[in-house]
């Protein structure tokens, strides 16, 4: 993708996050199936798949790519699915799972598991698929800017955090390296509707 920003926007997370965003709002439903549909397959055909149990998503919103084909596989196939809570106080985030019944409003609107939902502990998770605004090749994730994912992460040493893998549109790439603060924490891979890229980790032998 073509980069569309001055010097001083590139500088600027918040202008990446707002074309982003409009990006990503303006597809089409069908497309947005499309990508839904195909992002599932490439997570079904990939080795996560084979040494994951449980994985945790995100309830999609604002354009994000849609994780529920890719739940009602991963619970056909049995493994354990979560969705976060954002809590009342603090940024880290709470996992509880999401078994396929109705999902409720949470904090600031966010369809979460309802309240009788099984916690998740973060140590039980396997791999953490992860909304974003946009990647680049180096495994930046730009998020919402709201800082829950950092907050929730930065305790973990890295053997002991899931796999990271960040869940976009393709055309949510930037063709540049996304500024990057200290205390970001880079993605594993991403999936996209054209399958899942994993990056170069020392931990990620989890490929393709």
């Amino acid at each position: 993708m073509q980069n569309r920003f001055t010097p001083s926007e590139q500088a600027n997370r918040r202008a990446i996050r707002r074309y982003y965003r409009r990006v990503r709002r303006a597809l089409a439903a069908s497309v947005q199936h499309e990508h839904a549909t195909a992002a599932a397959i490439a997570l079904r055909r990939s080795r996560l798949w084979l040494h994951g149990a449980t994985f945790a998503g995100y309830a999609a919103a604002d354009g994000e790519l849609d994780l529920q084909p890719a739940f009602a596989a991963l619970r056909a196939g049995g493994k354990c699915v979560g969705l976060p809570v954002i809590p009342r106080l603090g940024k880290r985030l709470e996992f509880f799972e999401d078994d396929g019944r109705p999902l409720i409003a949470g904090r600031y609107g966010i369809l979460v598991p309802p309240l009788n939902a099984a916690f998740l502990s973060l140590l039980r998770i396997d791999v953490l698929l992860m909304p974003l605004v946009a990647f680049d090749a180096h495994g930046t994730r730009l998020g919402m800017g709201g800082g829950y994912y950092d907050q929730t992460l930065a305790g973990l040493s890295p053997g002991l955090r899931p796999h990271l893998i960040g869940v976009a549109h393709a055309c949510q790439e930037h063709a540049e390296a996304l500024p990057r603060e200290h205390w970001d924490i880079p993605l594993d891979g991403v999936l996209t509707e054209h399958g899942l890229r994993m990056f170069a980790r020392d931990r990620s032998t989890i490929g393709v």
